[in-house]
């Protein structure tokens, strides 16, 4: 996001936001979906690859997306839009959260999740660590569609292009 948010901000200013925040949404899909290929023998730097996505996907995403919805907003009421943004985001924020536990904890036994969430997972076997990893890609590909979906909203919205100001010479 470091890297992709800045720069997707410059392209949504002059291209417009619509295509770009759904073009991100799906580099995410792409990443969430290559999360599901992880396993428990999977080394980390594969994991990794696919996060790097996911991050790459949503800073494309965030920038254009938060500037074509501040952008539509009058200027004296800008503070509300922006609290109201954050107070959406955090509040999906934590709905996914969750969601994805209230998934990944279904029909796992209380001790292994009491192992893999303090860590100790490395004494479990592969077929303890199965419904966990199972219920994990059910969550990832759960949260690949809701971001499908998201990027169909993104291309319903109307387009967004912010005009670049002109610059005017002062006279001497």
């Amino acid at each position: 996001m470091l890297v992709s948010s800045p720069l997707a901000g410059l392209v949504g200013r002059r291209h417009g936001s619509r295509a770009l925040s759904a073009f991100g949404m799906l580099v995410g899909v792409l990443g969430l979906a290559g999360m599901t290929t992880l396993d428990v023998h999977t080394p980390y730097w594969e994991g990794l690859v696919w996060l790097t996505i996911v991050g790459i996907g949503s800073g494309m995403f965030n920038s254009p997306n938060t500037a074509a919805m501040m952008g539509v907003v009058p200027a004296h009421r800008r503070r509300i839009a922006a609290g109201a943004r954050m107070m959406l985001r955090n509040t999906g924020a934590v709905l996914s959260i969750a969601f994805v536990l209230a998934v990944i904890t279904n029909a796992v036994p209380r001790d292994t999740l009491l192992q893999i969430f303090s860590g100790l997972a490395s004494g479990l076997s592969d077929e303890r660590l199965a419904p966990f990893i199972h219920n994990m890609h059910t969550a990832l590909w759960v949260l690949a569609l809701t971001s499908v979906v998201g990027a169909i909203v993104c291309l319903m919205r109307p387009a967004h292009v912010v005009e670049p100001r002109v610059v005017r010479a002062r006279s001497a």
